[in-house]
């Protein structure tokens, strides 16, 4: 998220629940940000939690906007549910990639001067650190491991609904 500078202190809200929200939330975290990460599933949640972020079920009422808002949703939903939580003037980075179009209405975004910004990957240079480093527990994040001989078991496990990292080992 290194193309939208974020000062230490900002609040910002993650949506999504899922391997690409915990990690942004979790990140975001490590930089300085006051996350609040929101999803549907407390047992995801719960990894978020224990690293001392806050969370929220999206089925609780929520009356508060960030200036900062990340949609890594997958859901087609969370464009819309990310800007109503956006303030007015706020960011909102787009981390979902959600196949097909969107409907949006668009002056619920230009009234309140939203900026929208795309993020998929972001540098790599900038990540290693992170990897090697004792701030982030990827291996929490990581629900298996097989051997390679067992790649279509991996794979099949992989693709389950809600499954978190799965990892192959030669």
């Amino acid at each position: 998220m290194c193309q939208t500078p974020i000062a230490s202190g900002t609040r910002v809200a993650v949506l999504g629940d899922g391997k690409l929200g915990v990690l942004c939330a979790l990140v975001l975290a490590l930089h300085g940000a006051h996350v609040t990460l929101v999803g549907r599933h407390e047992h995801k949640l719960a990894l978020a939690r224990a690293r001392g972020i806050a969370t929220r079920l999206a089925t609780e009422p929520c009356g508060e906007t960030f200036p900062m808002v990340v949609d890594a949703t997958g859901n087609p939903d969370g464009l819309g549910t990310a800007i109503r939580l956006t303030e007015p003037r706020g960011k909102l980075v787009m981390k979902s990639t959600v196949a097909g179009a969107v409907a949006v209405d668009m002056a619920s975004v230009i009234v309140p001067e939203i900026s929208l910004v795309g993020s998929r990957c972001g540098r790599f240079a900038d990540a290693l650190p992170l990897l090697g480093g004792e701030g982030l527990p990827l291996e929490e994040l990581v629900e298996a491991e097989y051997p390679l001989v067992a790649a279509p078991l991996a794979f099949a496990h992989a693709a389950r609904k809600g499954t978190r990292k799965v990892l192959l080992h030669p």
